[in-house]
């Protein structure tokens, strides 16, 4: 008697933290709004962005400015992708690695080293 074989499942993505959006700030003009999760590092990076958390909470209209890459946000975005890397790096210190291989681990992650 034959089994039929198991279908092949895909692997489900990640999706965007579902926290209490009325507690949030915006991370670029500070007001108290209902604000949007955005990814840090977009791309073929995004799964990655919301796995580590490398996610900062934007209201409507920032969120456009930073998705649209308005010059006046590249700076932020710049400090923020810097942000993140020092603090995966100093968590993989934490673990054991060196520095150099903190900084390995990261660009085989990210593939791009923004410090």
């Amino acid at each position: 008697m034959e089994y039929p074989k198991p279908k092949p499942r895909k692997q489900k993505k990640a999706k965007n933290n579902k926290a209490d959006y009325s507690l949030r700030v915006c991370a670029l003009c500070r007001n108290k709004k209902i604000c949007q999760t955005h990814e840090v590092y977009g791309g073929i990076f995004r799964q990655d962005s919301i796995q580590y958390g490398y996610q900062v909470p934007l209201c409507d209209p920032c969120h456009r400015k930073v998705t649209n890459n308005d010059e006046t946000t590249l700076d932020t975005q710049m400090e923020w992708k810097q942000k993140f890397q020092r603090q995966r790096e100093a968590e993989l210190v934490r673990m054991g690695h060196s520095k150099e291989d903190a900084r390995d681990i990261w660009m085989e992650e990210m593939r791009r080293n923004y410090l």
